[in-house]
């Protein structure tokens, strides 16, 4: 991850900058992720997950319910209410 060339960003502003970055990866956010535009609709993952298995149609009902009812038990308590777009491997499997 860059911050910036040398002369334009000084050493103070680079560290400032890594230690944000290191606040968002805690976080759960990509830092790198995050620094580009998205023109994606932002939706909770409580709500991505409902969308989600609603529309899959090529599986049966009983799969569906189960995969969909297993990241409402397990995910949406602790990150039901992040958006789904700014979730990471590791935000999941720590929950934080």
């Amino acid at each position: 991850m860059s911050f910036g060339p040398y002369p334009e960003v000084t050493l103070a502003e680079a560290r400032q900058r890594r230690t944000d970055a290191k606040a968002k990866l805690r976080d759960g956010i990509n830092p790198i992720n995050a620094r580009k535009p998205s023109n994606k609709k932002n939706i909770a993952l409580a709500d991505a997950n409902e969308a989600y298995w609603k529309q899959r149609k090529d599986i049966s009902e009983g799969y569906r319910e189960n995969a969909r009812r297993a990241i409402e038990m397990h995910l949406c308590p602790t990150l039901g209410t992040r958006w789904a777009s700014c979730l990471c491997v590791r935000s999941t499997l720590v929950g934080c």
